[in-house]
């Protein structure tokens, strides 16, 4: 039976709509005259609409880019010398593996510990949260260890802008990679994810490879 007809043949009254599906199920079965939640099957995410058929049309006429414009920090990469496409919103994650120790040099000072986060102020409720990283300021990198060494320093910010990993050769076979959380700047761009690593790009990193952490420009996402 058709929804909408089994609402209204049982008499169901409801205070909120809750929508699985698209864009198309939000128009089809969108209510006028109350919230309306739309839930996404493939990442079982919910977003709150603020407007609606009665009311787009006037928040489109009184959008203000620079009240409704928001500005996001950003990291940008550097492997050998080449500056990656994508730029982390949120943060970039370098490990060998989280139930592995590996050695690095960073900044000069070798560090052992299982993988290394920089973040932005805006990716400090992710990972780094989880792990007690500390929280800066919107124009900040923070950088934390997981899983360091006892005398790792790695809860800071890098007030230069700039730091360089080296990863160190050891005898046993080793596979880095470098995740760069890229989905509020290029979100359903598949360039961008893949099917293991939904929300992160995956780069495949070696022992001996150079890696330059910079503060990116700042981007504007619009609402």
């Amino acid at each position: 039976m058709e929804l909408r007809q089994f609402l209204k043949e049982n008499n169901i009254q409801l205070d909120l709509n809750y929508i699985v599906g698209g864009d198309g199920s939000l128009f089809t079965y969108a209510s006028h005259d109350k919230p309306n939640f739309l839930i996404s099957p493939k990442t079982s995410v919910g977003y709150y609409a603020s407007s609606g058929f009665n009311n787009y049309k006037t928040k489109l006429l009184n959008y203000n880019p620079k009240r409704d414009n928001k500005e996001f920090a950003t990291i940008e990469v550097t492997i050998n010398n080449k500056k990656l496409p994508d730029k982390a919103i949120n943060d970039v994650l370098i490990t060998e593996g989280l139930h592995k120790y590996s050695k690095m040099i960073i900044d000069g000072n070798e560090e052992f510990n299982s993988g290394v986060i920089f973040y932005t102020h805006h990716g400090f409720s992710g990972y780094a949260k989880k792990i007690g990283a500390q929280k800066y300021g919107p124009d900040d990198i923070g950088l934390i260890a997981f899983f360091p060494s006892e005398n790792s320093q790695l809860n800071k910010s890098i007030k230069s802008n700039e730091s360089t990993i080296n990863l160190i050769k050891r005898q046993q076979k080793q596979s880095f990679n470098l995740y760069i959380d890229c989905k509020d700047i290029k979100p359903f761009n598949k360039s961008c994810t893949d099917c293991k690593k939904v929300y992160y790009k995956t780069y495949k990193l070696r022992p001996g490879d150079k890696i330059i952490i910079t503060k990116g420009r700042p981007v504007i996402i619009i609402k």
